[in-house]
């Protein structure tokens, strides 16, 4: 596990929503001192730890731990693309001039 890696989307998403470590590490009932740690690389965390971050940022565990970005999709948009893959080329074709 890239522990770095982790902790500066950590760092990215708290700053994305105007947080101080400080503030960050209360929403998540750790102390600022191992929050900072994280960030840095510093510092292995739990399972629990990561979820409780996760949810402070309000971002998913995916996103956290490997950088894929699942926030943007939808369920709606999950839901069209594999209905999508079960069209006929025909069928895509129309959907396609609507």
């Amino acid at each position: 596990m890239d522990y770095k890696a982790i902790g500066q989307r950590i760092k990215q998403e708290r700053n994305n929503m105007g947080l101080t470590q400080f503030q960050l590490a209360e929403k998540a009932d750790i102390s600022p001192q191992y929050e900072g740690k994280i960030e840095r690389g510093e510092k292995q965390f739990s399972f629990d730890t990561i979820v409780k971050l996760s949810m402070a940022l309000n971002t998913s565990l995916d996103y956290l731990a490997f950088g894929h970005d699942t926030n943007n999709q939808s369920a709606e948009k999950l839901e069209l693309g594999i209905l999508a893959n079960k069209l006929s080329e025909g069928q895509l074709s129309l959907l396609n001039d609507i």
